[in-house]
């Protein structure tokens, strides 16, 4: 259950500008959102391009679910067949949607799941243990007996080896079938933007045609204001800019480093939801495959239609019947004539507006106290260079074990209870460090001295005060 909750912020502190480099180029990598760098720029915009593959297999899922292609290889009397599965499910959803709408939202979270069980599905088919993720299952089944799901791991397996190289031989076979229909693709635009790019020069050229001698002498003379203007310009340019091989400031840093700031971003939240969507973050998927189908579950029992008809009618019957005439003498009216008074709702408004400034203005500045304290005391306890370490699996190429690495489950069972003899602690502080008397008497005339400021301010923004000083001067 402690998963439920988003891990914490870390960080690390260190003592040396070489160590703090390490540290973050192993936390975050090489690329840094708050300098400007053109090949991040490029490498930000080339992964979010990448993305666009996704298409791809959005066409060959949806490909072998219409046409009813086997995937789930099921092994009878000797026999192996491949069930169509996916296909069997979407069928049977649909034929129960058509004649019973009420199922929809139900359906929709049903379908949710079934997206997070397809790619788990997807996952395991890989032959390579270090490529597979944690099945649904098998999560289950460590959650009921409170065992964890991590099995061994023999490199020297004879039989994975083959399937392993067959498996990758595929991979790369629909790799370039992919490349190859996407070179294709672009190929044919490229043909069809050559042949309206003729089309349009014939009919510039017919054009041109027609006053051939003015549109000579238009070049001419924009040629010669061209060069005449670049030779004026050339003229005093001998060593002004020295090359001193240093850093040299980007004229273009105030437009490109938002943009940079903005793709990092979103780079990193694209990839934050793929390593949940494809099994990475198995934790997160099992907990959505899970709430999905309670959901779905719950939902499938409530009358949607018969509520959606009780509301309507609830509001049929209550806002649009005579009685309205009423609510119109007696509320609206009198609510109108107090709301005419421009002056009191102008104060009432500046007021409220104030209040809420004030309140914003207090949080963000405790917050802004206690993160300035908390890293001061950071580096003067550990080191001055602090790194952040990612909360979630933001990195875009992972750390996959070679095929002939190894692994072995924990037992615990030849081993006896750790006795702790010291206890090292770590860099986390916990706590809030803004300071404050602690008696009642002292919170009271703290609470007394906020109270009188907030209505400084309040009389000060009051626009009755505003017009009374004017009308005195």
């Amino acid at each position: 259950m402690a998963s439920l909750a988003p891990p914490r912020a870390n960080y690390v502190n260190v003592a040396k500008k070489d160590d703090f480099r390490t540290a973050r180029f192993v936390t975050q990598g090489e690329e840094n959102l708050h300098n400007l760098d053109m090949d991040a720029l490029k490498s930000y915009g080339n992964e979010l391009e990448g993305y666009a593959d996704v298409l791809y297999y959005i066409q060959q899922a949806a490909m072998t679910v219409l046409l009813w292609r086997g995937h789930y290889q099921v092994n009878i009397c000797g026999c192996k067949f491949k069930l169509a599965l996916h296909s069997l499910t979407a069928f049977v959803m649909g034929v129960f949607l058509v004649e019973d709408f009420d199922l929809f939202p139900a359906f929709f979270f049903f379908s949710i799941a079934w997206f997070f069980l397809a790619s788990n599905e997807q996952r395991q088919r890989n032959p390579s243990p270090w490529h597979k993720s944690a099945t649904f299952g098998g999560m289950w089944l460590a959650f009921l007996t409170k065992r964890p799901w991590n099995k061994e791991i023999n490199p020297n397996d004879a039989e994975l080896q083959p399937l392993i190289k067959e498996y990758e031989e595929a991979q790369e076979e629909r790799r370039k079938k992919k490349e190859e229909k996407k070179d294709n693709s672009n190929t044919q635009m490229s043909l069809m933007d050559a042949y309206f790019a003729q089309e349009e020069q014939e009919t510039t050229e017919n054009a041109e045609k027609k006053d051939n001698s003015n549109t000579q002498m238009s070049l001419m003379d924009a040629y010669f204001a061209q060069e005449e203007q670049e030779t004026t310009e050339n003229a005093g340019d001998e060593d002004i800019e020295t090359n001193t091989g240093g850093m040299q400031i980007n004229p273009l840093k105030p437009i490109l480093l938002p943009i940079q700031k903005v793709l990092g971003l979103a780079c990193q939240a694209l990839r934050i939801v793929k390593s949940v969507v494809v099994w990475d973050e198995s934790i997160y998927a099992f907990l959505i495959t899970n709430a999905c189908l309670f959901a779905g579950a719950v939902l499938i029992f409530v009358p949607w239609s018969w509520i959606l008809r009780w509301i309507f009618r609830v509001i049929v019957w209550t806002l649009l019947g005579p009685w309205m005439k009423l609510v119109d003498i007696f509320v609206v009216k009198k609510l109108q004539a107090d709301g005419d008074n421009f002056m009191k709702r102008l104060d009432h408004t500046v007021k409220q507006r104030s209040q809420l400034l004030l309140l914003k203005k207090r949080t963000i500045m405790v917050h802004k106290e206690d993160a300035f304290k908390l890293r001061a005391i950071k580096r003067y306890m550990f080191g001055k260079f602090i790194a952040k370490v990612p909360q979630f699996k933001d990195y875009r190429y992972p750390d996959i074990p070679l095929p002939e690495s190894s692994s072995l489950p924990h037992d615990t069972a030849g081993y006896s209870s750790v006795h702790i003899v010291e206890r090292k602690h770590g860099q986390q502080l916990m706590g809030h460090m803004i300071p404050a008397w602690g008696d009642a008497e002292d919170g009271a005339m703290l609470n007394s001295a906020a109270k009188t400021e907030s209505e400084t301010i309040l009389s000060r923004a009051s626009p009755m005060k505003l017009f009374s000083r004017k009308k005195a001067k």
